[in-house]
């Protein structure tokens, strides 16, 4: 699972030993915490996965076996991705990722294939914010693996985006700034007229 998140290194107490062959221990320390400092041990993961990637081989599982398969020794998300709905997919030659650039609302790639591709991104799935595109067209999100995003990419060189969307921030900040100008309103009317009165008293 961790391979898949692009995660490179493991951050445990020192006291947890760990003894996996794709872990090799970098450097041991220790962590200050609130409570004092606790020994730690750093860990890199060895043969991570990229941010992302095209696989070979889509199968279908059910949500309540997603992680039994997962999590299974066998399973290599290099080449093999989980889906819960079947699609009509097949390829017999991975393309190619010519770019990867990322922000904090965008998530864009280049892609080159002589085939239809599938798309594996190492991002939690997320469609109802995280929008994507393909050449500027939007694009069904898949759920890969229980956890990860997927789109289908036709053959081709074409742009690949992944755009988070700020609908519902927006409104709710204009929403924020109209309530402050309708306030500041109200309250220069209040002082107004609280001004009007004391004139009218002091005459």
């Amino acid at each position: 699972v961790l391979k898949m998140l692009n995660a490179k290194y493991l951050l445990v107490p020192d006291a947890q030993q760990i003894a996996h062959p794709e872990l090799s221990l970098v450097k041991k320390g220790s962590l200050r915490l609130s409570r004092g400092e606790m020994p730690t041990a750093v860990y890199r993961l060895d043969n991570y996965l990229p941010r992302a990637w095209f696989i070979k081989d889509l199968k279908v599982a059910k949500k309540e076996n997603i992680w039994q398969k997962i999590t299974d020794p066998s399973f290599d998300p290099r080449d093999e991705a989980f889906i819960y709905d079947p699609i009509d997919f097949k390829v017999n030659t991975l393309g190619k990722i010519t770019s990867f650039v990322k922000s904090i609302h965008k998530i864009s790639l280049s892609t080159e294939s002589t085939e239809d591709q599938f798309l594996v991104l190492s991002e939690i799935f997320y469609p109802k914010k995280w929008i994507a595109y393909v050449d500027g067209n939007p694009v069904t999100t898949l759920q890969v693996n229980g956890l990860l995003r997927g789109v289908r990419i036709p053959k081709g060189s074409h742009t690949v985006e992944f755009i988070y969307d700020k609908t519902s921030f927006n409104r709710g900040l204009l929403i924020s700034i109209m309530c402050t100008l309708v306030s500041l309103g109200l309250i220069a009317i209040g002082l107004k007229r609280q001004t009007k009165n004391e004139v009218f008293q002091s005459n």
